[in-house]
């Protein structure tokens, strides 16, 4: 199933960008200062919030084409209308407040592969700070009580079959490994 060039950067933006605010400090010279490192032992919160995190699903608040397969099928499931290395997006917010954000990695004969490294940080109210390359960037997860699935909403612009844009709210829902809970277990 072949995809559409900009809708196949849609989706790597929205996993890297996911609706986050950036910010860099210039000086007077505009040489660019980086922000310093996130450190610090983790709260409660964000221990119970640290593994590994998988894309489970992507849902648009409208159908749109994605596939090109020479048949008229919109979805709002956006997930399901990409190949298995789209799919394959994964977090893992570590303990000593390292990060990765890697797509493609895990799937087979993926040509696009990521690999993202920086650290993080976790609210109390569950607003994500991540600094990668010196840029930091927020965004409110909507955390289950749980601390099984994190959802982010957001508004991305997509180009269907027909090279049409579309302006859709999505909603990327992210599930917890269930490794990580054998893990904790473990260690209990």
């Amino acid at each position: 199933m072949k995809k559409s060039i900009l809708a196949v950067k849609s989706i790597v933006s929205l996993c890297l960008i996911s609706g986050l605010m950036f910010s860099c400090d210039n000086n007077d010279d505009d040489d660019m200062v980086c922000q310093e490192e996130i450190t610090g032992e983790l709260t409660e919160h964000e221990t119970a919030f640290a593994g590994e995190w998988i894309l489970k699903s992507i849902v648009a608040d409208e159908e749109i084409d994605l596939t090109d397969d020479d048949t008229d099928n919109p979805s709002t499931d956006i997930f399901s209308q990409y190949d298995a290395c789209l799919q394959d997006a994964v977090y893992n917010f570590q303990s000593d407040r390292a990060y990765l954000f890697e797509i493609g990695l895990n799937a087979e004969d993926c040509d696009d592969q990521q690999k993202i490294e920086g650290t993080w940080k976790l609210s109390d109210e569950n607003m994500l700070t991540i600094l990668s390359n010196c840029v930091e960037s927020r965004t409110a997860l909507e955390l289950k009580e749980d601390n099984t699935e994190f959802t982010v909403e957001n508004t991305v612009v997509f180009t269907d079959v027909n090279d049409e844009e579309m302006t859709l709210k999505i909603t990327t829902t992210y599930a917890k490994s269930a490794g990580e809970d054998v893990e904790e277990e473990e260690a209990e």
